[in-house]
């Protein structure tokens, strides 16, 4: 999908998704465990479509919230059904109540099928457009995030804790910043989120890295042959810099002046110092 961002893959799959056979085939085995009419029931909104939206998980037709069955008297039996529909997506977003959007269009498809009102089911696909920006194929993380609460969850004693969060703590300071990478996510949706999320991602290493200064992030990979040149100044750098420079130029293939060594040894020493 040349050019989509993560999130936009992740809502066409589940736009997608809503209108698969799987689905349809849930809907209507969910319709006879309810006692909803096979075609769903007609669509009669005393709303406007703004109040319906913002509380479309509470609206149900009156022949419910009238008459309700014995399947009715616990509303939350129905949308742990309404959650299972999505547990054989290859991404499982529990329907609750932090994505109202995605619980509201799949209850109303449930209930009132092809007689939900088009502009109510348009502005649930906008609402579930945002807010799927927060659910990605790719999240940034870092390695403390919930670490104290899975300590204590751990069912053992206070010293195999210890033991555990030793084991742990020596990588999680090398490598403090963390991509959850969906196996789903190509190289392109990667490479993307690394280029949008830069500075949320160089925030939190700084937040983890070394107050004084290292050379660790700036270090070049130097050819063979630059080493040695270097090696070979360092080594001399007792001599007076005329016999230094005659001596490097004498022994490597190099032809350096005064200036040329001076600034070596300045670019040495500097390296030296850091770690």
């Amino acid at each position: 999908m040349p050019g989509s961002s993560p999130d936009k893959k992740l809502f066409i799959y589940l736009e997608d998704f809503l209108n698969s056979d799987y689905f349809a085939e849930e809907i209507l085995r969910i319709r006879e465990k309810y006692k909803i009419p096979k075609n769903g029931y007609d669509f009669n909104n005393e709303k406007t479509l703004d109040e319906y939206k913002l509380g479309g998980y509470l609206f149900f037709p009156k022949e419910i919230t009238q008459h309700p069955s014995k399947e009715w008297r616990n509303i939350e039996n129905f949308y742990a059904d309404v959650n299972n529909i999505f547990r054989n997506t290859s991404w499982h977003i529990p329907v609750s109540w932090t994505n109202l959007s995605l619980l509201s269009i799949t209850k109303d498809k449930i209930l009132y099928g092809n007689k939900l009102n088009k502009d109510i089911e348009k502005q649930y696909l906008e609402s579930l457009k945002e807010e799927l920006k927060d659910e990605n194929l790719i999240k940034l993380s870092d390695s403390m995030n919930g670490w104290p609460e899975i300590c204590m969850m751990i069912n053992s004693s206070k010293q195999e804790r210890e033991s555990i969060a030793d084991s742990f703590i020596p990588d999680m300071k090398k490598y403090p910043v963390i991509l959850k990478i969906s196996p789903y996510a190509s190289q392109g949706d990667i490479e993307k989120f690394i280029k949008n999320n830069w500075k949320k991602i160089k925030e939190k290493q700084e937040i983890f890295s070394s107050k004084k200064p290292t050379k660790l992030g700036k270090i070049r990979q130097r050819k063979e042959k630059v080493k040695k040149l270097h090696k070979l100044i360092w080594e001399n750098k007792n001599l007076k810099i005329q016999d230094l420079v005659r001596k490097v130029n004498n022994e490597t293939n190099y032809t350096l002046g005064y200036s040329d060594v001076t600034k070596i040894l300045s670019q040495e020493r500097k390296r030296r110092k850091q770690v």
